[in-house]
Formats: C-alpha cells, structure tokens, sequence
C-alpha cells in the first residue's frame, strides 16, 4: 500500500478489554467490502483477496505482523455488509475510532472497515455462532446492467414456495402443475 501510515498518531487510551497473559490484545473488526474484483477472501498468492488487502494495510498500521481470523470466507466476486475478524497485536492502548479511521484511510474503495472494537482474548471470528446470508434475484428476459454484480439475473420462472422452504430449511414443495390451457 503507497500512502502515509496514521500509526503513529494513534494515542494510547487506558483499559483496553482484549488484553490476553502476554500483553496482546484482540481486536474485532466488522467490514464491508465490494467483491467483485476480488478472488475471495482467502489469501492466495499473486491474487487480489480480501485478506490480502487488509492484511497488507493492518501491518502497515500496527508496524508488526498479525494473523486474521473470519467468521466466513467468501467466493471470487461475493460481496459482505457485516463480516467478522479479529487479530491479536502486540500493540496496546490503540483507540478504536482512530484505528478505524488509520484502516479506512489506506484500504481501496471497494472495503471499509464499520467497526472496531478491543474484545476478550478469547474472541476467535471463525467461531462465529451465526452466518446470515442473503441472496439477490433478477428474475427478467432482460439482464440488469447496473446490478450484474450484486444479483442473479433468472430468466425463467421462480418457484418461490421452493425458495422459501429453502430458506427455512425445510423440504420444498411438491411441484405446481401448471393449469391446462383454456
């Protein structure tokens, strides 16, 4: 990442909650990120991924190697609102606002780090309780244009029932038969 580091105006604050036995703390990050030019979330070497790009602008902050842990990892070109990570640093007394800001400042448009917050040492992302995942249709003849990368175009019938039978994880439907024609 070209760029100034804000590390060094990130004052100490008293109190930090995610301060394990060796003086690490863990860090909760919340994110957003646009995942259309990204090949997933998972580090891969000579492709953009989001781990990657935020790995490279988190050492660039903190000036010390972290490793991240996510509640999901995404596909190439899947988008998230609300993903969860956390990192354990050796740095302490970072002030969350200010962090969020230092991230915010270096990431690429396409990810933005909502939230920041120091959290139990004990705080592991992938352990997350629950995952929400949402699904966009463009149910037309006609492909969508400014929304290709945010939903599945369908060109043909829905079966709506077997949606959401689906989304309650239960059996679908039995099969509509379509009435005779007049």
């Amino acid at each position: 990442m070209n760029g100034p580091s804000y590390s060094e105006e990130i004052p100490a604050e008293r109190g930090d909650h995610g301060d394990d036995a060796a003086g690490r703390t863990t860090w909760r990050l919340d994110l957003s990120y646009e995942g259309t030019a990204f090949h997933g979330w998972a580090r891969q070497p000579a492709q953009r991924t989001v781990e990657g790009v935020l790995l490279e602008v988190l050492e660039t902050v903190l000036r010390e190697r972290v490793r991240l842990s996510v509640a999901g990892r995404t596909d190439a070109g899947v988008h998230a609102w609300a993903q969860v990570a956390s990192f354990s640093c050796a740095r302490s007394g970072l002030r969350p606002e200010l962090l969020r800001h230092s991230l915010n400042a270096l990431l690429p448009p396409d990810v933005a780090v909502t939230r920041v917050a120091p959290v139990s040492a004990a705080f592991v992302a992938r352990e997350a309780q629950a995952r929400t995942y949402a699904y966009a249709l463009w149910v037309s003849a006609v492909k969508p244009v400014r929304e290709r990368s945010h939903v599945w175009n369908l060109r043909g019938e829905v079966d709506v029932a077997a949606l959401q039978a689906a989304g309650r994880g239960g059996p679908p439907p039995p099969p509509q038969r379509a009435p005779p024609p007049h």
